[in-house]
């Protein structure tokens, strides 16, 4: 959990010092994070007692 929080806090400081980012990078990263976030959902979804 420690690593996926930093992930994003490392995207979003990029996607404020670094405007200029080409947007297939920030396409590419926002897409990984939707495909992180669905496995973390059916992840904890299968986990007993949540």
């Amino acid at each position: 959990m420690r690593f996926i929080f930093t992930l994003i806090v490392a995207i979003i400081l990029l996607k404020v010092f670094l405007p200029e980012v080409s947007v297939p990078v920030l396409d590419i990263i926002s897409s990984l994070l939707q495909m992180l976030s669905t496995f973390l959902e059916n992840f904890l979804s299968s986990i007993p007692g949540t």
